[in-house]
């Protein structure tokens, strides 16, 4: 089950992501937001959601490659410390497909998520 992440929330969050540790940041806030606003959702469904949301947006592209290279780096940071390894992976590999101008599998992000450990 995920959370809603809109849209426009989520450009905002982008802007910040003219470098990997300021988009991190930004990535961070925005979990802790979606969290605050979805009590009793685990963190790890809210950052599959956030990851979930990333890779649509650069798919239908409204995410210019550059701003969806760093943000996949950070959302995959933001999960690999949570624990969710296979989502941090898939998101990595997601980086290398957004460098040769590819779209990225949402279903592959979506498998990554469905297991925390």
């Amino acid at each position: 089950m995920a959370v809603p992440v809109d849209a426009a929330a989520l450009q905002d969050v982008l802007a910040s992501c003219e470098t990997e540790d300021a988009c991190l940041a930004a990535i961070e806030q925005f979990i802790v937001r979606l969290s605050a606003l979805n009590p009793g959702v685990p963190v790890t469904t809210v950052v599959a959601s956030v990851a979930s949301a990333l890779v649509s947006a650069y798919n239908a592209g409204a995410v210019p490659a550059r701003v969806a290279q760093v943000a996949l780096v950070a959302v995959s940071r933001a999960a690999a410390a949570r624990g969710m390894t296979e989502l941090a992976q898939t998101l990595q590999q997601a980086v290398t497909v957004v460098a040769a101008g590819d779209p990225i599998d949402l279903d592959a992000v979506a498998e990554g998520s469905a297991s925390p450990a």
